[in-house]
């Protein structure tokens, strides 16, 4: 009994270890498609509810929260993507490495539907992950050179 208990001990520091934030651009790409101008990025994948020690339970979502710090700062104005609409926010999404100004959004919309494209000018983005090719989908909100992304990539 008391080996699966080690395991499950073990098992649980590796899925504490995935809540680190990234700043490999190449493992984000190899997770999704992004197709955006990016000159650096910090970029997380969490469940909700999300593990925080202990025995780790059932995620009903998992979603991918990504600071983007864009190359050309007109990017823009040169979209075509159409305005978010009602996009539920997890309650996790407002990460601690947020910049301030997206922090603050995430903190007012966390745990609620929110149409992200009437409250803050936020972009629909839909993408595909990179394995499966599944299509996922979330918003893409702007400020200056920087950039917000949002996406659902699983709900059970």
């Amino acid at each position: 009994m008391s080996v699966i208990a080690l395991q499950l001990l073990t098992a649980c520091d590796v899925i504490d270890g995935d809540r680190t934030p990234s700043s490999d651009l190449a493992a984000l790409r190899a997770k999704v498609h992004v197709d955006l101008p990016i000159s650096s990025v910090v970029w997380e994948v969490f469940g909700t509810p999300e593990y925080i020690g202990g025995v780790p339970g059932a995620t009903d979502i998992q979603t991918l929260v990504a600071e983007i710090v864009l190359i050309d700062a007109t990017y823009p104005s040169k979209m075509s993507l159409p305005l978010a609409n009602e996009v539920f926010v997890v309650p996790e999404s407002p990460r601690a490495w947020l910049s301030p100004e997206f922090k603050t959004m995430m903190n007012r919309v966390r745990n609620s539907s929110e149409d992200m494209g009437r409250s803050f000018g936020c972009f629909r983005y839909e993408t595909l992950l990179t394995d499966s090719g599944q299509p996922v989908s979330g918003f893409l909100c702007f400020s200056a050179a920087r950039a917000l992304l949002y996406l659902t990539l699983d709900k059970r």
